[in-house]
């Protein structure tokens, strides 16, 4: 936990589709940045200080949906599945499921049932995806095509050119 915290900046560029909040705490200059990719379905946050060690977090996930769960996969991949609730007596049958892969850079990460934490790192990368889909399709698929939407963002989207997508896609 930081004190004091000074240099409160919020920006919105247009051009990368990039939103960023940049802050000063006990000496470290610190920033987030977020980009949606519509073509890819992630979310990407981006956490950077301008000193080694400090970056500090600990992700979960939580939902009003009675019928979820969260899981870890691999240490650094939170997991929440469930199914949609039931409706004026009618049995809920979309399952939903939602990903976020940390990917931090130094620093150590650990994982408890439904919590990652990450410590000490330069930076940290969270990929975030989420979607739909009714019974007959989980089946049919076998696993949720969501995996393979992480994983390709995580291919794609190199730290210092995680922008770049977007921009050619609005061009």
């Amino acid at each position: 936990t930081y004190a004091n915290v000074e240099n409160y900046r919020r920006e919105l560029d247009l051009d990368t589709a990039v939103a960023s909040v940049d802050f000063s705490a006990s000496g470290v200059n610190f920033r987030r940045e977020v980009l949606a990719s519509a073509p890819d379905q992630v979310i990407i946050v981006r956490l950077t200080a301008d000193k080694p060690g400090h970056i500090h977090f600990t992700a979960g996930m939580d939902t009003p949906q009675k019928n979820s769960a969260v899981s870890i996969e691999r240490t650094n991949t939170l997991v929440l599945s469930g199914v949609g609730g039931e409706m004026r007596g009618i049995k809920g049958v979309v399952k939903f499921q939602a990903r976020v892969q940390i990917v931090p850079e130094g620093g150590t990460i650990i994982a408890t049932s439904n919590k990652v934490t990450v410590a000490n790192a330069n930076a940290a990368t969270l990929y975030i995806a989420a979607c739909l889909f009714t019974a007959h399709i989980f089946r049919i698929a076998g696993a949720s095509p969501i995996l393979s939407i992480l994983i390709f963002a995580a291919l794609l989207f190199h730290p210092a050119q995680f922008p770049m997508r977007v921009i050619r896609d609005n061009i």
